[in-house]
This record gives C-alpha cells, sequence and structure tokens, in this order.
C-alpha cells in the first residue's frame, strides 16, 4: 500500500520538519544537518567553494575526509 501512496503522493507536501528556534536560521539548518561537520577543517577550499553551500555535497565532501 505504502508504495502505491509514494508513486501518487508528493510526500514533501503531507510531512513538514517544525523549525523553530535556531533552526529558523536556514544556515544553521543546513550545517545542522551534515554529520561530522568538524572535519571541514580538512577540506581541500576548492573543493568546498564546488559545493555551493549543498548540505548533500557538503555531506559527501566531509565523508571522504580521512580521520588521523
Amino acid at each position: 500500500m505504502m508504495k502505491t501512496v509514494r508513486k501518487n503522493a508528493d510526500l514533501s507536501k503531507v510531512f513538514r520538519v517544525k523549525r523553530s528556534g535556531a533552526d529558523l536560521d536556514d544556515m544553521f539548518w543546513s550545517f545542522g544537518k551534515v554529520h561530522g561537520l568538524e572535519n571541514i577543517a580538512f577540506c581541500d577550499q576548492a573543493d568546498l567553494e564546488a559545493t555551493n553551500g549543498n548540505p548533500v555535497k557538503l555531506q559527501a565532501l566531509v565523508n571522504k575526509v580521512e580521520q588521523t
């Protein structure tokens, strides 16, 4: 049944994440979703600029960082 619902309905319009407090700030909201954000210090500057602030691309970049 859920497969049928998923095909017929845009779930992003049905379910909404309620933002409050600091989450109302778009920058805080975007960067707060990136796991391991502290590793951004080890990323190459050119690669960071290539993400254009996209949190999905930023997460992929942070995931590539090797921890020492």
